[in-house]
């Protein structure tokens, strides 16, 4: 009787500290998991969001197509868009084009699961300027419009499924 209360004892303290163990290491791992994701949201090169910003924007929204402006008696009239060649003609256009907001955009955070476990660092917003022909000339004066999307720590753009 002895021996099996001291078998029973030393199997439940061998469960216990495993178990123990075991919560300390996932404790240990989540916190690295958090760390590594803050360390690669708060290192994330400014120029580089802002190049990947326009690049999306462009393979979204660059090609070509026509635009409709209302003239001065109020009627419409259409032009064709000329597209930039690339990021880097935008980019010298407009370099105020991008704002990157980590973490919150009109303090409408990220979720702990789209920070931590979606890898997301903030959101990123362009002014998308618009040149088109007309009379031959390009027009560059239009009113820019505005888009906001969401930037993880790979540099990689998608839409805010929450709509912020």
């Amino acid at each position: 009787m002895f021996d099996g209360t001291l078998a029973n004892k030393s199997r439940r303290i061998l469960a216990s500290c495993t178990i123990a163990l075991f919560v300390l290491g996932v404790i240990f791992m989540t916190y690295r998991h958090i760390a590594y994701v803050e360390e690669r949201c708060t290192s994330l090169d400014l120029d580089r969001v802002r190049w990947q910003t326009v690049a999306y924007t462009m393979s979204r929204y660059g090609g070509g197509g026509n635009v409709s402006i209302i003239n001065k008696s109020g009627n419409y009239e259409t032009y064709p868009i000329v597209p930039f060649s690339g990021p880097k003609e935008y980019i010298e256009y407009y370099p105020d084009c991008c704002r990157y907001y980590p973490d919150t955009l009109s303090g409408k955070p990220l979720s702990l699961t789209e920070r931590y476990l979606d890898g997301k660092c903030g959101f990123v917003g362009i002014s998308v300027h618009t040149h088109y022909s007309k009379n031959d000339q390009i027009i560059t004066d239009r009113q820019p419009s505005g888009l906001v999307w969401v930037i993880d720590n790979a540099y990689q753009i998608s839409d805010d499924l929450r709509g912020r």
